[in-house]
């Protein structure tokens, strides 16, 4: 009798829906019921019944498969059989196309997988992963991880990557970079470079004021560098050709030299005067006469030994104009010297108008302007600031 009531109650209308609600719900979670035609992505084989695994853009997979092969860490999907792949470090395999669309370590050269912890320097925007930017040595230059087998060079404590260090300037004591270890000097001649805390182990050249390792002590107290010891004047013979020349840049500024003139190199390591150890050459001037006749003059001219020759050339520029100086403005009875007002700035000046004429180096020419005597500086930045109408009225006037 109940049977036949279900079959004339309402109820049997609605039954068919709650049996399919109660078959969905005892259903596995991994799988659905069929209700088209699949294939498994893996064996290519029909997936006619039992659990399966679908991804969202419908590739699906037996169970028993998908378990069974191996995953690509960068997208999650298995790598099949055929399909290009490259194994990683820890041995697990990945697509190589998946490698072409994700961030690479530029450490290891292997992909940085979703989730993985990386480091990334903003400015190139490199990622590395986590331990591989803790393990490897940081370049001092750059900050950036120094990657293995790549060229390095280490200095002290201290790694630098070596494309980088080759083109830093360096301190030629140490060899550190000049970048980010403090203050430094920059030679002018040879254009090196010594970092301040190296200095001391440097000497100062007397003949071009560089300050350097290589050289050669020249008496008690001074010292020359190898390119101005090997290429500096050392006899009247060699000191000649350049005397001569000065000479005939004054003739055509209309100022010459006196022809009485001595000049002389000091045997080596001795210096001009010891109170000013930075001279590189004097000029004395003689005054003789009697009984209010007029009083001659007479001129010396003593150098350094050893100047190089474009040192030299400028030193006897310099000098020669005291003696055009003395010749033009001392009394001839009195052999008083009048007070000349920035005589020192009229003869750097000279000098440096010879320089900048015969295209000495840079640093001859810049040199006169950072001049370590503090009066011949400040000097020549006078005379420089109001030049003069002609180097014959700079160096024969009281006024120029």
């Amino acid at each position: 009798m109940v049977f036949r009531s279900f079959l004339f109650s309402p109820l049997r209308l609605i039954f068919p829906l709650y049996l399919i609600l109660a078959l969905l719900l005892v259903m596995p979670a991994t799988g659905l019921a069929l209700t088209e035609t699949l294939y498994c992505d893996i064996c290519g084989n029909l997936i006619s019944a039992g659990q399966y695994v679908q991804f969202p853009d419908g590739k699906t997979y037996h169970q028993n498969c998908f378990h069974r092969a191996q995953l690509c860490p960068v997208c999650s999907y298995p790598v099949k059989k055929g399909e290009a792949i490259r194994t990683l470090s820890s041995g697990r395999v990945c697509h190589q196309s998946c490698l072409q669309q994700t961030d690479i370590c530029d450490i290891c050269g292997e992909p940085i997988c979703p989730g993985a912890s990386y480091r990334m320097i903003q400015e190139s925007g490199k990622k590395y992963h986590a331990a591989c930017f803790d393990q490897v040595p940081k370049c001092g230059l750059t900050g950036l991880p120094i990657t293995p087998g790549s060229g390095y060079v280490r200095i002290g404590n201290e790694t630098f990557q070596k494309t980088e260090y080759d083109k830093s300037k360096k301190c030629l004591v140490s060899g550190l970079p000049i970048v980010n270890h403090g203050d430094f000097l920059m030679n002018p001649r040879s254009k090196t470079y010594v970092l301040a805390a190296y200095e001391k182990k440097t000497r100062m050249c007397y003949s071009c004021g560089d300050q350097l390792i290589d050289g050669f002590q020249v008496g008690a107290n001074l010292f020359l560098c190898s390119y101005c010891y090997g290429n500096g004047i050392k006899n009247d013979q060699a000191a000649q050709p350049y005397v001569s020349a000065v000479k005939a840049f004054f003739r055509d500024q209309g100022a010459a030299v006196p022809s009485n003139v001595v000049i002389n190199l000091l045997p080596p390591g001795q210096m001009i005067e010891k109170n000013q150890p930075g001279l590189k050459g004097c000029c004395h001037i003689n005054c003789a006469g009697e009984n209010g006749a007029d009083a001659s003059l007479s001129y010396t001219v003593e150098l350094l030994w050893g100047l190089n020759p474009q040192v030299f050339t400028s030193v006897v520029v310099h000098e020669l104009s005291h003696a055009v100086i003395g010749r033009a403005l001392i009394d001839r009875k009195t052999c008083k010297k009048p007070v000349i007002h920035y005589e020192e700035g009229r003869c750097e000046y000279t000098a440096y108008v010879f320089a900048r004429s015969r295209q000495l180096p840079a640093y001859i020419i810049e040199g006169f302007s950072k001049n370590q005597v503090d009066n011949y500086r400040k000097e020549f930045l006078y005379v420089q600031a109001h030049p003069p109408k002609s180097l014959s009225v700079l160096l024969t006037k009281m006024d120029f």
